[in-house]
């Protein structure tokens, strides 16, 4: 016997499970978090620590938010 089950799982399901166990704050911090830590990698450092000479103050983060959106822009000024 082969069984099988039909799924179609919607984008409300998604995030639903992803966003649940997680406040909207430690969203915004890991959205932080890792970027700054890939600013570290793009410079040839660890987050541990900074290569000699890297120089972060290339890199910006920016957040907007209201009670109706959210916006973050990560740049690198060249």
């Amino acid at each position: 016997m082969n069984s099988r089950a039909l799924a179609n799982p919607t984008k409300s399901f998604f995030v639903k499970m992803l966003t649940r166990d997680i406040t909207l704050e430690d969203c915004i911090l890991d959205l932080i978090d890792n970027s700054v830590d890939g600013a570290w990698k793009s410079e040839g450092s660890q987050p541990m620590g900074l290569a000699d000479g890297a120089d972060l103050s290339e890199y910006t983060i920016e957040i907007k938010a209201n009670k109706s959106f959210f916006l973050s822009k990560i740049t690198v000024v060249e």
